[in-house]
């Protein structure tokens, strides 16, 4: 019988098994984060389940920055009021989260802007709310919804095959009757909903269709590539002319 494996595991094992480095693991007994009660005949500290569990927390903690002696608190008794501080600590990076989408909106709004020339951007920065609202409106549309799920059906095919790009035009026509909304500003709403997290696999879900959100932006992509292209051979001609 394998006494080793029935008393605890090893430091290799519980390395393999949580992906924590040996030399953390090692660390951690340093600093009494952890006192294995066992070891091996080998000489070697065997890891209970309950210490396993121990260090996992740890790294946790680590992650969050806590300090070595707000760990020793918390791995001493878990119901200390120490969990208000976590909650704090959740509330503060849900903010700086909203902060970084907030600055990757308005990096794509200004992005956006250098590109078109139909004035700037009707969606801006810090109109998460305002992008979500528009999303459920146009997923709560029957004709918008069904054109936005013919042309993600079609995502098996290349964003600039023909039958692609003919449901793309068609549905840039249904929008701007819907919401005088030019392609270009719903190329950008469906960029900027790529960058709100988890707003895009609940669209996804509505669409039936896992990437259908994706590829929809990438044909309006190079439907609106079509229309430069158009605007620009139109300038030439007129200044030839």
């Amino acid at each position: 019988m394998n006494h080793t494996r029935e008393a605890g595991k090893t430091i290799g094992e519980v390395e393999k098994l949580t992906g924590i480095p040996k030399r953390k693991l090692k660390y951690f007994i340093e600093q009494k984060f952890l006192q294995p009660l066992q070891k091996s005949k080998s000489g070697y500290w065997l890891y209970r389940e309950e210490e396993i569990e121990k260090a996992r927390i740890i790294c946790l903690c680590q992650e969050l920055n806590y300090p070595n002696e707000t760990i020793r608190s918390i791995l001493a008794d878990p119901d200390l009021p120490w969990q208000r501080e976590l909650d704090g600590q959740i509330a503060h990076l849900a903010s700086q989260k909203d902060r970084i989408e907030d600055k990757l909106l308005l990096a794509e709004c200004l992005r956006s802007s250098s590109l078109w020339d139909s004035g700037p951007p009707q969606w801006q920065a810090g109109d998460k709310y305002r992008l979500c609202r528009f999303f459920s409106r146009a997923f709560s549309e029957p004709e918008l919804k069904q054109r936005l799920c013919i042309l993600s059906a079609l995502r098996e095919e290349q964003a600039d095959a023909p039958a692609v790009q003919k449901q793309a035009k068609e549905l840039c026509q249904v929008f701007a009757e819907y919401y005088s909304l030019p392609p270009c500003q719903l190329l950008l709403a469906f960029q900027l909903a790529h960058l709100l997290s988890g707003l895009v696999p609940v669209l996804d879900q509505l669409l039936g269709r896992e990437g259908g959100m994706r590829f929809i932006s990438k044909a309006l992509q190079h439907y609106c590539n079509h229309l430069g292209r158009e605007a620009s051979t139109a300038a030439e001609t007129r200044d030839k002319v």
